[in-house]
């Protein structure tokens, strides 16, 4: 390999495993990914953020409570229509990818392997979970069973309302499109590029025609709940001397310090 090559690789490396070693130390993953939901489904972002601290604290609780979400009948049901979204148990949120991070190599030389170990677990579980019981929340509005739903909405509707749901809890790009396809390029170059991708699908026409009537439903009266709740929050915390993140493109984005 050319010593220039080495040299890139490197600087890769040590670039991914300082940003992550950033982000993958914050147990944050209710704010900055499921936000959007929260004021729309308080009951399953609560619940979502309370487990997220189980699956922290032991290794064995996480393993067994994935595997009942993926076993469980709906969670079969969004496997089945997307097997990207409901990431707990089999795969890694992108604070934790293109780096050896996870691997152990980094974080136990660092010292905090468990720590980082332990972020993981609360950062994918909690999402995992979120995204689970607001979908299964969605999905009960048109049917009782997973049968009942796919006949009410149809494969393509369905498809539609899982893109909505992972969209809002930070999981962006459409199925097989651009993101899914280009993401460890992209992870290079950006912080959590799914994370951009969905905080810019809102403002995209094809996302709203992509997702349907059932998603753009969902869609619309999160982001309004999420509109009306956080206008309050921050209007409050500014009057009172609070600092406020603006910036969209910043990972504190709407951040009160």
């Amino acid at each position: 390999m050319p010593v220039g090559r080495k040299i890139f690789d490197a600087a890769g490396v040590l670039f991914g495993n300082a940003r992550s070693i950033k982000s993958s130390t914050d147990f944050s993953m209710g704010g900055r990914q499921g936000l959007f939901v929260a004021a729309r489904h308080p009951g399953e972002w609560w619940k979502a953020n309370k487990e997220s601290v189980k699956y922290a604290r032991s290794t064995a609780y996480y393993d067994r409570e994935m595997q009942n979400l993926h076993s469980s009948e709906w969670g079969k049901f969004i496997d089945a229509h997307n097997k990207n979204v409901l990431t707990g148990g089999r795969g890694h949120e992108e604070a934790y990818q293109n780096t050896d991070i996870f691997a152990g190599k980094t974080a136990k030389k660092a010292g905090i392997g468990h720590v980082v170990a332990g972020s993981e677990r609360a950062y994918v579980g909690g999402l995992t979970k979120l995204r689970h019981d607001v979908l299964v929340k969605a999905f009960r509005a048109y049917g009782d069973t997973p049968a009942e739903v796919e006949a009410a909405l149809g494969a393509k509707n369905v498809d539609g309302l899982i893109e909505t749901v992972a969209t809002l809890t930070g999981r962006g790009g459409k199925k097989g499109g651009f993101t899914e396809k280009h993401i460890k390029s992209l992870g290079a170059a950006l912080f959590s590029p799914r994370l951009w991708a969905s905080r810019l699908a809102p403002l995209n026409p094809a996302f709203w025609e992509r997702i349907g009537p059932a998603g753009r439903k969902e869609a619309m009266e999160s982001l309004g709940s999420f509109a009306a709740v956080a206008g309050v929050v921050l209007s409050s915390a500014a009057s009172v001397g609070g600092e406020v993140e603006t910036d969209p493109r910043s990972s504190d984005f709407l951040k009160i310090k």
